[in-house]
């Protein structure tokens, strides 16, 4: 199975659902020496979960 390059490191325009996060991820990649980037399972995300809920809570 060929490795495949993460959308955040390819060339070209995204047109995904979710191509605000890849053009982020570009954005940031562009800006430091080094950067990368780590999938990680949702069940490890809790902390930005509550931190994205009450931010929606409050309207921010």
């Amino acid at each position: 199975m060929p490795f495949l390059l993460p959308k955040i490191y390819r060339e070209g325009i995204d047109k995904s659902d979710i191509c605000a996060y890849i053009r982020d991820g570009q954005g940031l990649n562009e800006r430091f020496c080094t950067c990368q980037f780590k999938h990680i399972h949702r069940s490890t995300n809790g902390v930005a979960h509550l931190l994205a809920t009450e931010g929606l809570k409050k309207g921010e």
